[in-house]
């Protein structure tokens, strides 16, 4: 499977749903690759990682989220996307 930039989106939109924040995806390859921010773009979640690292991160925030871990929403499915 190919990690595009439209494959980590989707995955962080879901992240966003199930946990209710407003994260962004910066993308720089310059600097490293992709990093999570704050919507403000002022404040780092983690630091820069390659597309492949990006997305086994979001799959371990989504796997470790309070939503698949303790209860679960009937409106949206594992990934966070609505039904």
């Amino acid at each position: 499977m190919r990690i595009t930039k439209k494959v980590l989106q989707a995955q962080l939109d879901g992240l966003n749903k199930m946990i209710n924040r407003d994260y962004v995806l910066d993308e720089n390859h310059i600097y490293g690759g992709y990093c999570l921010t704050v919507a403000a773009g002022s404040y780092d979640i983690c630091g820069r990682r390659s597309a492949k690292e990006m997305y086994s991160y979001l799959e371990a925030a989504i796997a470790f989220s309070p939503i698949t871990q303790g209860y679960q929403r009937f409106d949206v499915d594992a990934m966070g996307r609505e039904k």
